[in-house]
């Protein structure tokens, strides 16, 4: 969205470090395409997936009509204006900010902004929200839950509920991991999780890349697992400003050298990307007693099962099955203080 009124060197920063390949004509439009295609479920989808963008604009500046248009039409952007000059309404637009996240996660985000996130100088913010929710295509056992330990990467544990089962699942062995694939309700999305050897996670993650996910891809194979697994509730929040200027954005988010000469009525250089907050969750449900009956009986068909337990650091990715776009991409490095994403 803010790529829409970048231009020159600033346009050129964010489009190396964002790997934007397609030209401008046609940019904006394929990345509406891709927005449908990740938000288009069907009537057997058994989850939750909502994504949310907002753009809050300062009252009285000069936005080009050509920019708002862009990004209203392609982006499925809520746009408001907001004076934030002003200390009382600035926080207002907090506070409204804040309600407006909650109400388009279903509660889960509540407090996405600090009280000191605006300023008097701020002239525009985006917010990125996104929602899932899920319940597992075989739930897991209540009854076999069990408090037990997690090693974290220091060497010291942590006792967490872990959830376990037989299940016939898609599995996979590499050099010094193993990585399992759980479907969700529907079998239109996936969770694959992937559990370095103890000793060697930083060496596993340093290997993430497109050509490692599809290795994954490619090994899995299906047979009964029991795979013993951390109850978790992962939420991130994220301020992008210096995670991205880090990676070569640095002019967006500085007065003197950013251009969102595109953005601004007059065409002139009066902008720069002030506040990126990103906030995600995911909520993963546990099972009913209906599948509680079915795998006891399964439990009790199976002899020498393959064991996975991720009761140290792992990677995961949660991925639609047939076209394989990730939705998310994180680390549960400690589940008793959440996850990374």
């Amino acid at each position: 969205m803010v790529y829409a009124g970048a231009r020159n060197r600033t346009a050129g920063q964010m489009a190396a470090t964002l790997h934007y390949t397609l030209p401008i004509t046609t940019h904006h439009a394929a990345f509406n395409a891709l927005d449908q295609r990740l938000n288009a479920q069907t009537a057997n989808d058994a989850f939750r997936l909502e994504t949310t963008n907002g753009m809050w604009l300062q009252r009285g500046f000069p936005f080009e009509p050509a920019y708002l248009e862009t990004v209203a039409a392609n982006y499925d952007l809520s746009l408001w204006l907001a004076d934030f000059i002003d200390p009382e309404h600035r926080n207002e637009a907090t506070r409204f900010i804040n309600e407006w996240t909650a109400q388009q996660t279903s509660g889960r985000i509540r407090k996405i902004l600090g009280p000191d996130t605006l300023h008097e100088l701020t002239r525009l913010v985006l917010i990125n929200a996104i929602y899932f929710q899920a319940d597992w295509l075989t739930p897991f056992d209540e009854a076999l839950t069990e408090v037990l330990p997690f090693t974290r990467l220091d060497e010291t544990t942590v006792d967490i509920p872990q959830i376990r089962q037989v299940l016939y699942l898609s599995n996979a062995t590499g050099e010094r991991y193993q990585a399992v694939a759980l479907p969700f309700d529907g079998e239109s999305l996936r969770m694959i999780a992937v559990l370095p050897e103890p000793d060697h996670f930083s060496e596993i993650e340093a290997q993430l890349s497109p050509m490692f996910v599809r290795q994954i891809r490619d090994q899995l194979i299906v047979e009964d697992v029991w795979i013993l697994l951390p109850r978790f509730q992962l939420k991130s929040k994220i301020e992008l400003v210096d995670y991205l200027a880090a990676l070569g954005m640095s002019d967006l988010f500085d007065p003197p050298a950013a251009d969102l000469s595109g953005t601004s009525g007059n065409g002139q250089r009066e902008l720069y990307v002030d506040a990126s907050v990103h906030h995600a969750v995911i909520v993963v449900n546990e099972a009913g007693a209906e599948a509680a009956a079915a795998t006891a009986a399964m439990d009790a068909a199976v002899s020498e099962p393959l064991k996975i337990e991720f009761n140290h650091p792992f990677i995961y990715w949660i991925e639609k099955i047939e076209s394989g776009e990730i939705l998310f991409l994180g680390r549960v490095m400690d589940p008793s203080q959440g996850a990374e994403e």
